[in-house]
């Protein structure tokens, strides 16, 4: 068992990559075109959507055949047991992680998913993550309880959440297949997005950091 520690900022950084790793796993390859208008040409973009949906969705065909019939805007439920069991481990995680800072944060409660009590996936295989918040010194800290199969799950989150701002498409899928037909499409989609203009700067320090710290500790057995 490993308990981590993790400032504000760290562990909302952590929580992006874990929901953008579990949309990955349940089809969501959408949701890629919609974070890269964040940082790239979006005119650029629109010249591309129609190939680069295509792309993305014949990926998707070789991946997860069973969404074949479905646009690029379906994907499995997160509670669905078609979907991988690394969703679920992901998102419990997310859920524990992102309820307990919302509480700590504003204990007079809210609407948003965040303060909504966790359910975990029934095919879970890790025991449901646990996390507490506390103040130190005034800023935010929270501490979590995780195993090994969880902390690997969130060291791959941050590495493809690198990948995805990268535009790295290829080697991001990686994470999710061996099939080589389908990383023989993922390599085009990177070479499209890598020619599309970088408009904001994205600062990824932070997940090397993370991605660091943590890979010491995983390898420190």
């Amino acid at each position: 068992m490993h308990e981590l520690e993790f400032t504000d900022n760290e562990i909302r950084i952590v929580l992006n990559a874990l929901d953008f790793y579990s949309r990955i796993w349940i089809g969501q390859y959408d949701h890629m075109l919609w974070d890269l208008r964040w940082y790239r040409n979006c005119s650029q973009l629109d010249a591309l959507d129609d190939t680069l949906r295509r792309k993305f969705w014949d990926i998707r065909n070789i991946i997860l055949p069973g969404l074949r019939k479905y646009s690029l805007n379906g994907s499995y439920g997160i509670f669905s047991p078609d979907r991988n069991a690394k969703a679920a481990i992901a998102y419990d995680m997310q859920q524990e992680f992102r309820y307990r800072r919302a509480w700590f944060l504003k204990p007079e409660g809210g609407y948003t998913v965040d303060f909504g009590r966790p359910l975990p996936c029934e095919d879970d295989p890790c025991d449901f993550p646990k996390a507490e918040c506390y103040d130190m010194n005034g800023e935010f800290r929270i501490r979590v309880y995780i195993d090994d199969t969880q902390l690997g799950v969130i060291i791959d989150a941050l590495n493809i959440g690198i990948l995805e701002y990268d535009c790295q498409i290829r080697k991001l899928f990686e994470y999710y297949t061996e099939d080589q037909e389908a990383l023989r499409i993922a390599e085009v989609v990177t070479e499209l997005l890598i020619s599309i203009e970088v408009e904001r700067a994205v600062e990824n320090e932070l997940y090397f950091d993370l991605v660091q710290r943590l890979s010491a500790i995983q390898n420190d057995k």
